[in-house]
């Protein structure tokens, strides 16, 4: 299972480079001026040593959100993030998609397939949620798990604060 899931990993790797992704174990970053935007290849606990079974995770995090909330940005957990949501929700199936590999080339043919949907519906998204007007969007409408559960109103007018101020789409 550990060749599987590097094998998709490393797929996932190849595309997201020319975007500025950084690898980190089972995660890539990308660090702009205004957010961090991470991609987690999270493999299922039904995985075994034969059979790799796996989602993708999506996240954003936006530091002057966080320092407007809590003062400190190293007191909150940036992997728990602004808003996160799993690819297959963002995908036309909208459903907590996994996907499962149990031989190598299956393996490079998965990750493609998920490297290929990662860039189309991914990205897009995620590159939203690093602004604060389209966090604000995901907030009033949008798909995504938001961290901010019983604080959603007081992290929505933060937004809304934050998008006055600045004037423009930050």
């Amino acid at each position: 299972m550990q060749n599987l899931a590097k094998i998709v990993i490393r797929e996932l790797a190849e595309a997201l480079k020319p975007e500025s992704f950084r690898k980190k174990k089972n995660r890539f970053f990308h660090e702009g001026p205004d957010s961090i935007l991470w991609i987690e290849v999270q493999k299922s606990r039904d995985s075994t040593d034969d059979r790799y079974k796996f989602t993708i995770n999506l996240g954003a995090f936006l530091p002057l959100l966080a320092r407007t909330l809590v003062g400190d940005i190293r007191e909150f957990d940036i992997l728990n993030g602004h808003w996160n949501t799993r690819l297959g929700l963002l995908m036309p199936v909208h459903d907590d998609y996994w996907w499962e590999v149990t031989n190598i080339e299956q393996a490079a043919v998965i990750g493609r397939e998920v490297a290929d949907l990662v860039k189309q519906y991914g990205l897009p998204a995620l590159r939203r949620a690093g602004t604060i007007s389209g966090l604000i969007g995901f907030f009033e409408t949008g798909p995504g798990i938001i961290y901010a559960g019983s604080r959603r109103e007081e992290v929505l007018s933060a937004l809304k604060q934050l998008a006055g101020n600045c004037g423009s789409d930050v």
